[in-house]
């Protein structure tokens, strides 16, 4: 139908297959062009070996393309006996190597009888090569459509290329048959049809094709040239072109999306259809039938749809908390902007390209791929987890997950709304730190060191393990305050500190129970063993020096009660009572000592 320029379209058509040169012919073609070479330098010995080299290479050459080549390859001789076949034929034909070499081309040839075969050989052998088709048997029985490429060679053999177009003439079959099929389904649809006869050019259109664009029955279109003034000038190039492919045979159908003029001059959108019904005898397509659709309401919906999808795309993009979309098999389908400055990237393909997970610190990837799961299961889930981005930035993040669901209400995607939460996991953690350590001297506060002490005796207790406990205040603290005043106190109370972390184990537990008050728990010591390590505390206590402010350096002593585990019903309450009282009869006693509980 489209052309007004009929015959433009046939000039441009491209040569049918079988009259194209294939990669085949120019194989053989390379192949009797070094023969040709080799024999024009015989009239030398030197030259003859040289070429015999040159030629063993390009021949191991040929070799390798043919061996590697995805279409067969023969050998025969002039019986049709074969003398060498690829390993491609073998996997086309089913049989073994071994198996063809013992055969003749009759054994698989499906079309030709045994004496056409004998002619057309000799046939090859006066013309020199032959391109043709026919059909082979596998070894399985299955017939293969094979196209053939021959060509006679001077060493009385003849070298084939054999490719299956089993599916090609399959498809060819099933094309004709759908275009019978598809020319009984227009005849009974409400769109409008049209009726092209390509020869002379000349057009009918229905009452409904007419209808469509404003025109009563009694209007003629004659000629496809008034058809191609209404296109539109934006599709005019699309539309000849896909007619022209289609009747080239370059496209397997007519089938395009375009505006048309209608009566009152606006454009309408219409979908063309359209294949060939009949062919002239050298296959020159003769006549054409199609439909026309009319696309006005699809567009409508089309361009609703858009803007809503813009408006959605406007709020993902601007919303202030990352948004991302993962597929079941956790692949990041999509996220915004604000997820691509958390994870430090700089576009949607590099997050993908990385995936969400890798963002995630390893210790907590188990978490969130139990969350995905858990959703793509139908159910909603929080997680907190921490993020390293690309820039090596490092941030917290909360998820609130919930699956995404089609029309019938099967989950499809994992759609998670992902919120910054460093400042709050930081004050969170400034909160811990406080409520377990100390501000001024950094170890364990009363709270913190009754959690660990109460663990830690239960296990004693369980295991029949040794403990120890001892109590530790500061001699005359408050002359030093009084006489040096707070700071200075401040600083023996860091200094005895820095001594007790330099003294006692790694799994000894230290707390700062009152002012100057410290209590300090020895796992697995017994009380010869706590004497020992509080007397080593004592003396290193004694010796250190604190430099104030005045430029003094300032000494301070301590005592210490010790008490151990001497029953396995004894609670912490009680151990603490008793080293307490030790401390105090340290005190009593001259102060600056170690006294055990007895």
């Amino acid at each position: 139908m489209v052309s007004c320029i009929n015959t433009v379209f046939f000039t441009h058509l491209p040569l049918s297959e079988s009259l194209q040169p294939s990669g085949i012919e120019l194989y053989m073609r390379l192949l009797v062009s070094l023969l040709i070479v080799v024999i024009g330098y015989m009239s030398s010995r030197l030259a003859q070996r040289r070429i015999e080299a040159d030629f063993l290479k390009n021949d191991a050459q040929l070799h390798h393309i043919i061996e590697t080549s995805l279409d067969g390859f023969w050998i025969i001789d002039q019986q049709g006996g074969f003398l060498e076949v690829n390993d491609a034929y073998c996997l086309m034909i089913g049989y073994q190597r071994e198996e063809l070499l013992n055969m003749n081309i009759i054994d698989v040839e499906a079309m030709e009888s045994p004496e056409v075969a004998i002619r057309h050989i000799e046939q090859i052998i006066k013309t020199g090569a032959d391109r043709f088709e026919t059909k082979h048997r596998r070894k399985d029985g299955y017939v293969l459509d094979i196209e053939v490429s021959a060509s006679y060679g001077q060493d009385g053999q003849f070298y084939c290329f054999l490719h299956d177009v089993t599916r090609r003439k399959r498809s060819e079959v099933e094309l004709k048959d759908s275009e019978f099929r598809w020319k009984f389904a227009i005849e009974g649809t409400g769109d409008g049809v049209w009726d092209w006869d390509i020869e002379t050019n000349q057009a009918k259109y229905s009452t409904r094709w007419k209808e469509m664009l404003g025109y009563s029955e009694s209007d003629t279109f004659p000629t496809c040239q008034e058809w191609l003034r209404r296109i539109h000038p934006d599709d005019q190039a699309q539309v000849t072109e896909m007619m022209r492919a289609y009747l080239a045979g370059e496209a397997p159908a007519y089938v395009v999306e375009y505006r048309l003029r209608c009566k009152d001059d606006h454009y309408k959108w219409l979908l063309g259809r359209g294949m060939v019904v009949q062919y002239g005898e050298n296959g020159k397509p003769l006549r054409m039938i199609g439909t026309h659709v009319d696309l006005t309401e699809r567009k409508a919906a089309e361009e609703e749809l858009y803007l809503q999808k813009e408006y959605l795309k406007a709020i993902f993009d601007s919303e202030p908390e990352c948004v991302n979309v993962l597929a079941p098999d956790g692949a990041l389908l999509d996220i915004n902007a604000a997820g691509l400055r958390m994870l430090q990237v700089d576009n949607v393909e590099d997050a993908q390209k990385a995936g969400l997970l890798s963002f995630i610190e390893r210790s907590h990837q188990p978490a969130f791929l139990a969350l995905h799961k858990s959703v793509m299961e139908g159910n909603s889930g929080v997680l907190e987890f921490p993020v390293n981005g690309k820039r090596g930035g490092k941030r917290w993040l909360e998820i609130h997950a919930t699956p995404l669901r089609d029309k019938q209400g099967q989950v499809v995607s994992f759609l998670g709304v992902t919120r910054n939460i460093t400042e709050h996991k930081l004050f969170q953690y400034e909160l811990e730190q406080q409520a377990r350590f100390d501000y001024l001297t950094g170890v364990n506060t009363r709270g913190y060191f009754m959690q660990q002490a109460e663990m830690e005796l239960a296990r004693a207790i369980r295991y029949g393990h040794n403990l120890s406990l001892f109590m530790l205040d500061i001699d005359y603290f408050k002359k030093i305050n009084d006489s040096h005043g707070h700071k200075a106190g401040d600083m023996v109370l860091k200094e005895l500190a820095v001594v007790c972390k330099q003294i006692l184990r790694e799994v000894d537990i230290i707390g700062r129970i009152g002012g100057e008050e410290f209590a300090i728990l020895l796992p697995e010591t017994n009380l010869d063993e706590g004497a020992e390590v509080a007397e080593r505390l004592r003396s290193a206590i004694e010796q250190a020096e604190v430099q104030v402010e005045s430029g003094l350096s300032l000494r301070f002593k301590v005592s210490i009660g010790l008490t151990s585990i001497l029953s396995m019903d004894e609670s912490l309450d009680v151990l603490l009572v008793q080293a307490d009282k030790a401390l105090y009869v340290a005190k009593d006693s001259g102060r600056n000592q170690v006294h055990v509980a007895m």
